[in-house]
């Protein structure tokens, strides 16, 4: 047993080492040190964004349609398609803005932002018509 937890710590050690060696190598490359983080967290920045705007795109009407009720509670009778759509696009929008709010408050960390991503998809716990 003592060689596995020896071998595994020597592979991570030479792992973070070739990690090292190769980031060293970028900068140098990029112009140092300071301009290579700068670049990648410009990078990572972009990326959250398009996450970001790809998640806002779920919140549709048509993504919310198929939940919509079919039949009005009170009455009984069948809501229009039209109607529907109406309800449907005033609850996407409703969610979306809700999301925008949520993720806004819980800025602060990226796990943080995970979660609420994850947890405000249409359908999902704080969805409408599940």
């Amino acid at each position: 047993m003592g060689n596995v937890k020896k071998s595994n710590f020597s592979a991570d050690f030479s792992d973070a080492k070739n990690d090292l060696i190769a980031e060293l190598k970028l900068s140098h490359t990029m112009g140092g040190v300071s301009k290579l983080r700068l670049e990648q967290a410009k990078q990572q920045e972009e990326e959250e964004h398009r996450k970001f705007k790809r998640f806002l795109s779920t919140f549709t009407a048509e993504n919310y349609l198929d939940r919509a009720p079919e039949i009005d509670a009170e009455t009984g009778e069948e809501i229009p398609q039209e109607r529907r759509e109406r309800l449907a696009k005033k609850a996407a929008d409703k969610d979306k803005r809700d999301a925008i709010r949520y993720v806004e408050e819980f800025d602060e960390s990226d796990s943080s932002r995970k979660a609420i991503l994850v947890n405000l998809v249409p359908g999902g716990t704080r969805s409408r018509w599940r």
